[in-house]
């Protein structure tokens, strides 16, 4: 072996050792530190709940820890599957209040692509969970539970009360679905007979499943008239008679049964026992009404002021 052939090979090596060396030392703990530093920041954007397109909701929601709360929010569909009325309802044990507001369907709410859309068309589109978060955004208070009701829930629940009563402030008679293709039939020129029609008279009406359903049927639509009208009434009517009727207040047994009913809610037969003792509070806490106004700011504190807590 020559003398350069041999110093080439002693330099080679010693070179690779150095670079082995430079390697293990430097190189491999930096790779390291890049890959941990990568691996801590996704675990963080993991953690951001970024589900906030057209939700509104913000930090501006709060709600009372000390005492029982109880705060839900019961939406009302029409036949046609939009909304027909939405009930805000806040029970605080601390403050003694019994706080309820109908909120107007015509408001505002922002969808998925950030559009302002009204909440009678919007609510038909969202889950429950997702009601609740508008809800929680629209009123400045957190809204934990939610319940969602349709004609035969609503019949249900009817059917528990005793005598449940609807005022209606002018005669509603329509044409009996049941009878299309007879009114078809009839030769040009006859008269319709009254029976079919159906008639719901003006005053105070005894609410029952066939009632409901009749209301619920009757959806008059021309300007200057709320579409659902005579929904949103049945709805509120039953919600202000529900917690002193003699057939739901109080009965346990009853209300839970309704619940079984029921199957688009969060309120499980736990929550309803944990709840039950302020549920029907309706008549003993101060019972306030919010009228719903129209400025954000004035909104909020109105929401608080009713509570007890602002």
């Amino acid at each position: 072996m020559s003398s350069a052939f041999r110093n080439f090979i002693i330099t080679f090596c010693a070179c690779l050792i150095v670079f082995g060396l430079i390697g293990w030392k430097v190189v491999y703990p930096a790779i390291n530190e890049v890959i941990n530093t990568e691996d801590t920041t996704s675990e963080v954007s993991g953690d951001i709940d970024d589900d906030t397109s057209g939700d509104d909701t913000g930090d501006e929601s709060t709600d009372i820890i000390e005492g029982d709360t109880f705060t839900t929010v019961i939406v009302g569909k029409a036949n046609d599957g939009l909304t027909a009325s939405v009930i805000y309802l806040r029970i605080n044990e601390k403050t003694k209040r019994f706080s309820y507001c109908f909120i107007p369907t015509s408001v505002t709410a922002g969808n998925s692509v950030g559009v302002n859309t009204p909440i009678k068309n919007l609510f038909s589109t969202l889950s429950g969970d997702e009601i609740a978060r508008k809800v929680s955004a629209i009123t400045g208070m957190k809204i934990n539970y939610y319940v969602i009701l349709g004609m035969d829930e609503l019949s249900t629940i009817v059917e528990v009360m005793n005598g449940a009563t609807i005022n209606i402030d002018s005669q509603i008679k329509y044409l009996n679905p049941d009878y299309i293709d007879d009114v078809g039939a009839l030769e040009s020129g006859t008269e319709i007979p009254d029976e079919y029609y159906i008639t719901i008279g003006q005053g105070n009406n005894i609410l029952n499943a066939d009632l409901v359903r009749n209301i619920m049927n009757y959806n008059p639509y021309s300007e200057g008239i709320e579409f659902h009208s005579k929904s949103k009434l049945l709805y509120e009517t039953v919600f202000t008679q529900f917690f002193t009727n003699s057939g739901t207040n109080g009965n346990r047994s009853a209300v839970k049964n309704l619940l079984n009913d029921i199957h688009d809610t969060n309120i499980t037969p736990s929550v309803l026992d944990s709840y039950m003792d302020i549920i029907f509070t309706y008549d003993i806490y101060t019972l306030q009404k919010v009228n719903y106004p129209n400025d954000r700011t004035e909104k909020i504190s109105m929401f608080k002021q009713a509570d007890g807590t602002d």
